[in-house]
């Protein structure tokens, strides 16, 4: 929490336009660090520091994972 009141602070002395826009959307601290965290993200697959993350698997890929086990299970038997 402290790291949001420092992120703050700093956005209050430079970029009054970032400033107002964060007051003008009311964001929660939760918020505005997630919002960071994915801005630090972005910068850092763009630097090639870190790979690019994984979409999340949907419930018919994981069907389709399941059925895929359940053949092969079978076919082992």
């Amino acid at each position: 929490m402290s790291d949001i009141l420092v992120l703050r602070a700093r956005l209050r002395k430079r970029d009054k336009d970032i400033q107002q826009a964060v007051s003008n959307l009311k964001l929660e601290e939760g918020e505005m660090a997630d919002m960071v965290r994915d801005g630090f993200r972005k910068v850092l697959i763009e630097m090639g520091a870190l790979g690019k993350p994984v979409a999340p698997i949907t419930p018919n890929a994981a069907r389709l994972v399941a059925r895929e086990l359940m053949l092969n299970l079978r076919e082992w038997r």
